[in-house]
């Protein structure tokens, strides 16, 4: 099968496998064990527009702008509140709730915040429907308004207690150089706005994120136990070359393309990488991380950098990434740092791979339409 047969399939399952719910939301996985979709999740429904909005750009159809516009408005009406916070999770009823996560608990994470802004203005910027830009802009203001504090990023703020609630648990709950990625978002809403201050906001993301860069490359992602997890290291360097290319800082670019260049001299013999790194390599990979690796990789060389990694090893990696495509045309997740497989179709996963996969088939790499 080629490659562009396994995009079209993993195209095929985003669209018709229910992992969009009727109601517009995306839920974050299907679980193979008890046959049901996972929680819906406000992250994963803003990828899911700007993987909908991308897959119009390769062909246009209407059916994709009109799934666009029913998770926008599954946003608006049930995740993002009147201050413009975005909650994260709406579990099912057959669901243990994690109150950190849902909806009831009140806690945004700026990271969501910043995948579901970029989700609205991609879809904004299609449509040129005013309330797409209202939305867009509701978030956006509280995240440099509620969540930028001191000229950093807050991860978590609650919004019961109206006070951040960052702590050192995990790279997700505090501070750190994964937050240049929802510049991507933010330097759209300002292009689109006309307003400066979400741009200037997105640089100090980015001047941030290159303070916790190692010389060789890795970004510091837990800065508890100095740790790198792959998977905010690489949006860190996702942020960086969008960030670098929009505004002409070459800086940015160059620490993007650190970031990839340490990750491929620790590729793995069956062409992958792990996802973590403590000293030593834990032996786990993910299909999202291998998926992040090749579209940054296939970006930088069609800009003519990244020459000390051979094409070959691109192609490894692309062999590797279909080694986790499920019968159904979803991408398994894989293997978590316990190294248990988790059974499940997962949604950004596969979103991810159908993106990095169309690349990789077609030569056409447009990383202005990052998902």
């Amino acid at each position: 099968m080629q490659e562009n047969e396994h995009f079209g399939k993993a195209s095929s399952w985003l669209l018709h496998s229910g992992i969009q719910r009727d109601n517009g939301a995306f839920c974050a996985w299907f679980d193979l064990g008890k046959g049901k979709n996972s929680f819906e999740y406000s992250e994963i429904t803003g990828y899911g527009i700007t993987s909908l909005v991308f897959l119009n750009s390769i062909k246009e159809n209407s059916l994709l702008i009109e799934r666009a516009k029913r998770a926008s408005q599954w946003l608006n009406s049930h995740a993002i509140s009147s201050e413009g916070a975005v909650l994260a999770r709406n579990y099912m009823r057959w669901e243990q709730p994690n109150a950190k996560f849902s909806f009831e608990g009140g806690n945004c994470f700026a990271f969501d915040a910043g995948i579901v802004l970029n989700g609205l203005v991609n879809l904004y910027r299609l449509t040129k429907e005013q309330e797409m830009l209202e939305y867009a802009l509701r978030v956006g203001n509280f995240l440099i308004e509620k969540m930028f504090e001191n000229g950093k990023m807050h991860a978590i703020y609650n919004v019961k207690s109206g006070k951040a609630a960052d702590s050192k648990e995990k790279w997700s709950t505090q501070p750190g150089s994964l937050y240049a990625k929802i510049s991507v978002g933010l330097l759209g809403l300002s292009e689109m706005a006309n307003e400066k201050k979400f741009a200037e906001v997105a640089g100090l993301l980015c001047e941030n994120a290159l303070a916790l860069q190692q010389p060789n490359g890795r970004f510091v992602t837990n800065q508890g136990n100095g740790s790198t997890h792959l998977h905010p290291h690489l949006y860190s360097a996702e942020g960086l070359l969008f960030v670098g290319e929009k505004m002409g800082e070459k800086r940015f670019i160059d620490a993007a393309e650190g970031a990839v260049s340490w990750a491929f001299e620790n590729q793995a013999e069956n062409g992958g990488v792990n996802a973590f790194f403590s000293g030593k390599w834990n032996q786990s990979q993910r299909s999202d991380v291998l998926a992040q690796l090749l579209r940054l990789a296939l970006a930088l060389k069609a800009k003519g950098r990244l020459e000390g990694v051979a094409d070959e090893k691109l192609t490894r990696l692309g062999e590797r990434l279909l080694q986790f495509q499920h019968e159904s045309g979803g991408f398994l997740y894989g293997k978590e740092l316990d190294l248990k497989e988790r059974n499940c179709v997962n949604a950004w996963c596969t979103m991810f791979a159908l993106q990095a996969l169309h690349w990789h088939s077609t030569g056409k790499i447009d990383f202005a339409k990052i998902i």
